[in-house]
């Protein structure tokens, strides 16, 4: 627990704590390592045919770069990918073809179309609202998630919201934002799977404005507005 934070009232985005913690529950409910669990379970089955969950050691893939005092520098993150180790939540890597197909199989589950990565009734339980209408302390902004995924937040201010999937996205759209760097969701509403990636960590504030642009030109472009 943060100091001071109320126990089912403060909350906040933590890219690492959880995600160990839901690594060591999905070994010991499967019986398999992580890794083996992974590549059955998810990337098998939604075709994501070159994506891993370790590095190679070597910095195989185009770097990250951060933007400092007007610089570009490799961003410390281009080093994580690298490792050999795995980190739940901060080691799985792939190209952005792969992060489209894990949201396309996720929306063929609920089209009942295939391949479908879950049940349907199981994403629909993960989809609720389970945290609604809360500031988020790391954010800094109030935005809604689900289980896994942070959910569609416009509501609470389409141009200020976040890591959120642009001005026409649906009320049902869910996914995950990377740091000042990607996106990915599902839009049921539109029937979109959506995976975006940039190379440079442009700062917060740029970054949420260039997306939210780019999001909203992708939609426009392909006409579903």
């Amino acid at each position: 627990m943060k100091p001071n934070w109320k126990l089912g009232q403060s909350a906040g985005y933590d890219p690492a704590l959880s995600w160990f913690v839901l690594g060591e529950v999905v070994q010991r409910a499967s019986g398999h390592c992580l890794e083996a669990f992974l590549k059955s379970e998810i990337f098998e089955t939604a075709g994501m045919t070159s994506s891993s969950v370790r590095g190679t050691g070597e910095l195989d893939f185009a770097p990250l770069y951060d933007r400092l005092q007007a610089k570009l520098e490799v961003s410390f993150y281009t080093h994580r990918l690298a490792r050999t180790h795995i980190s739940p939540g901060s080691t799985l890597r792939g190209p952005a073809r792969d992060l489209a197909r894990f949201y396309q199989s996720l929306l063929n589950s609920l089209e009942k179309k295939t391949p479908a990565l879950l049940q349907e009734s199981t994403l629909k339980l993960m989809l609720q609202r389970h945290r609604h209408g809360v500031m988020d302390q790391t954010l800094q902004h109030t935005v809604d998630y689900g289980y896994g995924f942070s959910l569609d937040s416009n509501q609470y201010g389409i141009e200020t919201v976040p890591y959120g999937f642009g001005r026409h996205a649906g009320n049902l759209s869910f996914g995950h934002g990377g740091s000042q760097s990607s996106i990915g969701f599902a839009d049921p509403n539109h029937h979109l799977a959506v995976a975006v990636i940039a190379n440079g960590r442009a700062g917060e504030g740029q970054h949420q404005r260039r997306f939210r642009d780019l999001l909203t030109a992708l939609y426009e472009d392909l006409k579903v507005v």
